[in-house]
């Protein structure tokens, strides 16, 4: 660390000292200049209340079993860095009335593990299926059980958005995750560090941020870094995912909606064409490893991303659909209510939040190449459209210059099978928001726990949350838009209370 992030480490370390106060058990410092504080349950909440005056936002809940009991990790970020504040049992106070977005993530920890929290309210996320038994918590159960009951036929019914309407206008609504993801965290602590890399990349819809994130978690873990090269190539490829993501997110938007976009249409393919060309796969599966990437970009490989990242460039610069499309949802479904408060991504930085962990906690060669979060200020549909479109143009300068400017060297570096015992918490801006992982080693190659935050799960809450006294029109519009940010089929159904009818479109995420 240097003499600086020394100094920042030490004053973060006196700064939750001072606002845990004597509810704290243990006040230690993690790698990378973060901090762990565990304190007495009854000290939790005023505890992240003062955290949260002193400027740190939630990023996540995690929670595991130690010793058969809970141990429930807030993971909060601010400009000094990252604060982790643990309590342990298995009822804790809620802390939704300080942090609001805490109410989703507590709802997944009490639907996984079976932690209650005392004045939580409804949730508006259902993490587990329909008719799942309520014996069986997911972060408890062996993997193979989980995976198991979610192969189930009569657990089948997928994820869904559910409103409720009366005489048009939207009264209330639900989220279902449909059991998405559950069994790879308990997967990835029976596998192993490194065997687990494949199901961190696979568990979500970007693959090279996914990955990204595990490798700097295990990494933090190991006492390694990638090499010079190695961090730049790694921009090079999560900025041309980015670039990829926002294309693809707004060619289906649009085409929905029933525009004729032929620029995007050939940006995409221009895009998939140079990940093709680069990594030799349409996603980029693989490359990222632990210690830097799978393989170098250079020579052949090298000029044809870089061609197919400025033609792609040129083609959305040439068309104005976008615009087009954006006069005409200028003010619709304007993202709004407690729930914005936790979002992140485009959905945050629309709403005139300077969100990016790029630029907040710069991570690979980041410091260099991205200064400044881009903002739009509406929060609603153009204003998150019209951002999508700016990010991805940057995105593909972003990855043009790292590509342009990566030192020559290695790209991997040699890594170490084993890692000691710790805790290690990496962020990574993903083209949905705000990815997370959390990795506590237990020596050797064992994880004893594997946590991810999937950034859309709030986003999608926050969308739903502001689509209330909405028409059901305008609704249907920005539940379709965030539907298509899963990684996964998801049903959006309209119930009529009136008549009782069901009205179901089907979206491919």
């Amino acid at each position: 660390m240097s003499p600086n992030g020394a100094m920042m480490a030490g004053s973060l370390l006196e700064l939750v000292k001072s606002s845990v106060g004597e509810g704290a058990a243990e006040v230690r410092e993690l790698k990378g200049g973060k901090v762990e504080a565990q304190v007495e349950a009854a000290a939790l909440v005023e505890a992240l209340r003062k955290l949260k005056e002193a400027g740190f936002r939630l990023a996540y809940i995690a929670a595991c079993l130690r010793e058969e009991r809970p141990l429930v990790r807030y993971l909060l970020a601010g400009r000094e860095g990252v604060v982790i504040l643990a309590a342990e049992g298995w009822k804790l106070d809620s802390s939704s009335g300080v942090y609001p977005a805490a109410a989703v993530y507590e709802a997944e920890t009490a639907s996984l593990l079976g932690v209650e929290y005392s004045g939580r309210g409804k949730s508006m996320v259902l993490f587990l299926p329909e008719g799942w038994p309520s014996e069986l918590y997911p972060l408890r159960a062996r993997a193979e059980d989980v995976r198991s009951k979610l192969a189930s036929a009569s657990l089948r019914g997928g994820a869904f958005f559910e409103v409720s309407a009366e005489k048009g206008m939207v009264e209330g609504g639900v989220l279902a995750l449909g059991g998405l993801h559950y069994g790879v965290e308990r997967r990835a602590e029976e596998q192993g560090l490194f065997r687990s890399l494949p199901l961190a990349e696979r568990a979500g819809r970007y693959p090279i941020a996914q990955a990204a994130c595990y490798s700097m978690a295990a990494e933090e873990a190991l006492g390694v870094s990638p090499p010079l090269r190695g961090e730049y190539l790694r921009a090079v490829l999560l900025e041309a995912e980015r670039a990829l993501a926002h294309v693809e997110h707004l060619v289906r938007f649009l085409r929905w909606l029933g525009y004729s976009w032929s620029e995007g249409h050939e940006a995409e393919r221009l895009l998939r064409s140079g990940f093709v060309a680069a990594t030799g796969s349409p996603l980029g599966l693989g490359a990222i490893l632990i210690g830097g990437v799978a393989f170098d970009i250079s020579g052949d490989k090298e000029s044809k991303l870089a061609s197919r990242l400025s033609e792609a460039r040129e083609k959305l610069e040439s068309s104005e659909v976008v615009d087009k499309a954006c006069e005409e949802l200028s003010g619709v479904c304007k993202v709004r209510g407690s729930l914005v408060e936790g979002a992140t991504g485009v959905v945050a930085r629309a709403c005139g939040a300077a969100l990016d962990v790029r630029v907040d906690e710069p991570y690979a060669v980041y410091s260099e190449l991205k200064k400044a979060a881009l903002v739009e200020s509406g929060g609603d549909l153009a204003s998150i459209m019209e951002l999508e479109l700016r990010e991805a143009i940057e995105a593909m300068d972003i990855a043009a210059e790292a590509l342009r400017t990566a030192p020559a060297g290695a790209f991997r570096s040699r890594v170490a099978r084993k890692a000691g015992r710790g805790l290690c918490v990496a962020r990574v801006e993903s083209p949905g928001g705000e990815h997370v992982v959390l990795i506590e080693t237990a020596g050797g190659d064992r994880v004893s726990c594997y946590r991810a935050k999937h950034p859309y799960v709030v986003n999608a809450a926050a969308m739903l949350e502001a689509t209330i006294g909405l028409s059901v029109e305008e609704a249907v519009k920005g539940l379709y838009y965030m539907a298509l940010m899963t990684p996964q089929t998801v049903k959006l159904k309209i119930r009529d209370k009136t008549t009782g009818e069901v009205k179901l479109i089907r979206i491919s995420g």
